[in-house]
């Protein structure tokens, strides 16, 4: 069982190695953040995911909320395409506008990390992970979800505990922002 100690503590390396100021998201447009890509280049599923999204870019950009972003991105899903991709689109879309999510969206890495708390769900309110650790209520609901993928092996102690996940290789949205365009 993680203790509320452990948890700060890898919060605050979190913290202090960037990864909240430089909340980092998959970019769409071929780019790689984390050292993989949701989808291989080459794949129709891909470049049909690419159509769909600027066929559609002016009426998602003209959403308000994260929450009808994702559900309006999330409807127009076709065959190949997982949540972590729609989560992702949402995310390039929204975030530019200052459209945050409100809740913590699991999926992937992010949900394994939140099953090794505990919460088994596809989008939870933050307060249900500060109810739980106090420390989560430093971080903002991105900020929450980068936090469970990259920390999921240790999370769950799957991982060497003398060896902290590597964020050399993320880069700041702000960056993807500037060249995914």
């Amino acid at each position: 069982m993680i203790t509320n100690q452990r948890i700060g503590r890898l919060i605050d390396d979190y913290i202090n190695r960037g990864g909240a100021s430089n909340v980092l998201k998959r970019a769409w447009r071929g780019k790689y953040i984390r050292g993989h890509a949701p989808w291989n280049n080459e794949d129709d599923c891909y470049h049909n995911w690419l159509k769909i999204v600027d066929d559609n870019i002016e009426s998602l950009e003209s959403i308000a909320t994260f929450d009808e972003l994702y559900k309006v991105v999330e409807k127009l899903k076709i065959k190949g395409i997982g949540d972590l991709t729609v989560y992702d689109t949402a995310t390039m879309i929204g975030c530019p506008r200052q459209v945050y999510p409100t809740k913590v969206y699991l999926h992937a890495g992010a949900a394994a990390g939140a099953r090794a708390l505990g919460i088994d769900a596809k989008e939870v309110d933050k307060s249900v992970f500060v109810s739980l650790f106090p420390e989560f209520n430093k971080l903002n609901p991105l900020q929450i979800e980068d936090f469970l993928c990259i920390y999921k092996s240790h999370l769950s102690g799957d991982a060497d505990e003398s060896k902290l996940p590597n964020l050399c290789c993320m880069i700041p949205l702000e960056e993807v922002l500037k060249e995914g365009k």
